[in-house]
């Protein structure tokens, strides 16, 4: 289905959320524009605690007299030793703590480094670390509580990061969500598809039971489509609909399809994206008619393989190219879109075909991501 698009000369914010999230993601990757901004904002921190020890100094103990050499020697550790940290706290062992744990294990990480900087400022003619008059317990008490700030500072940046990465993903997944609705109200209101659900049930009208279970199924699939949704919802009340729908298109294409269903206990469990599978089994039904070779078959086919689940719609005939259908491209590229950011990179969407078969293979994890903003 094509989308239009109307020019206006105001601001999208959406569009705009696009950018930001765009340059956002660009941003967390490495970049140079990253590197240059993280040694920058280390060495602000430590001029900064470079001047303020100064200044208390000369405000508060005039009589102390002021060691520029040592002030640089110790701004120059801490910068490197700074600079180490980053690694370390960047490590997969360290990003996969939270909560207590992660502060534990970080505020263990400061004293260490303090104590070990001790260490060596007991070693004679060490450069850099030579200390030789000074109160080494008094140095190293500032030092640890200094890279605990920084520490704090370090992962309170990245959570302000992630904050805005987060608000970022949730208004594309607002606007995902948006055209997906619309896209499946103008599919459910298809007069196409009442036409042709009408056409066969006129096509039976003096076979009355058949009639009532076409007429009941019919009912049911809108009621279902109309009903309210939420991110997340068991497969198994898909499918219950897809039952619905494909009773509905067996009627109108009597001995031309046939149509399975094949799902596993366990996988009619997993919560997925609703309306999942339709706009895949849609084009099934659309372009595997076109195809010579006989009556179309559609497979649905269900299963969960270690954490992932795995859907599978499979239609006899051969793959259309989408460049050729831009209604075709256009609904994979919606869907893979969708999964992209309810899932990241957690999911895939995968065409293949072989032996006059074409396979659609959606893989989702089991269990759905935590997103901030639906349930």
């Amino acid at each position: 289905m094509a989308h239009g698009t109307v020019n206006s000369p105001k601001s999208n914010p959406l569009g705009d959320s696009n950018q930001s999230l765009d340059f956002l993601q660009r941003f967390r990757n490495g970049s140079t524009q990253r590197e240059v901004l993280f040694f920058f904002l280390n060495l602000l921190f430590w001029l900064s605690f470079m001047v303020i020890t100064t200044s208390m100094v000369v405000i508060f103990k005039p009589t102390i007299p002021i060691t520029l050499d040592l002030i640089a020697k110790r701004l120059f550790v801490g910068f490197i030793i700074t600079s180490g940290m980053r690694y370390i706290y960047r490590q997969p062992f360290i990003a996969r703590l939270q909560g207590p744990t992660l502060w534990l294990t970080c505020i263990s990480i400061c004293i260490g480094i303090a104590a070990f900087e001790a260490m060596l400022c007991k070693i004679d003619h060490l450069p850099f670390f030579n200390l030789q008059g000074s109160n080494i317990a008094r140095l190293q008490f500032v030092r640890a509580l200094l890279i605990s700030i920084w520490t704090a500072f370090y992962f309170g940046f990245h959570l302000l990061e992630d904050h805005y990465r987060l608000t970022f993903t949730a208004v594309e997944l607002e606007k995902s969500k948006l055209k997906s609705e619309m896209s499946q109200l103008q599919t459910q209101m298809n007069p196409h598809f009442l036409f042709n659900a009408l056409n066969a049930v006129m096509s039976i009208r003096h076979e009355p039971e058949a009639v009532k279970d076409v007429v009941e199924a019919l009912s049911d699939y809108l009621r279902f489509s109309l009903e309210p949704t939420r991110t997340f919802e068991p497969l198994s009340r898909e499918l219950d609909s897809l039952e619905k729908y494909l009773t509905v298109q067996q009627t109108r294409f009597g001995n031309k399809l046939t149509c399975t269903i094949e799902c596993d206990r366990e996988a009619s469990k997993v919560r997925v994206p609703p309306m999942i599978i339709q706009p895949v089994l849609e084009n099934a039904f659309n372009y595997g008619m076109r195809t010579p070779g006989g009556p179309l078959q559609v497979r649905v086919q269900a299963k969960v393989a270690g954490d992932l689940l795995h859907l599978t719609t499979s239609n006899s005939g051969r793959w259309i190219d989408s460049e050729k259908n831009q209604s075709l491209g256009t609904g994979l590229n919606t869907l893979r879109e969708r999964i992209r950011l309810l899932y990241d990179d957690l999911a895939s969407v995968d065409i293949t075909e072989q032996f006059g078969w074409v396979h659609v293979t959606i893989e989702l994890p089991i269990n759905p991501p935590v997103n901030p903003i639906y349930p």
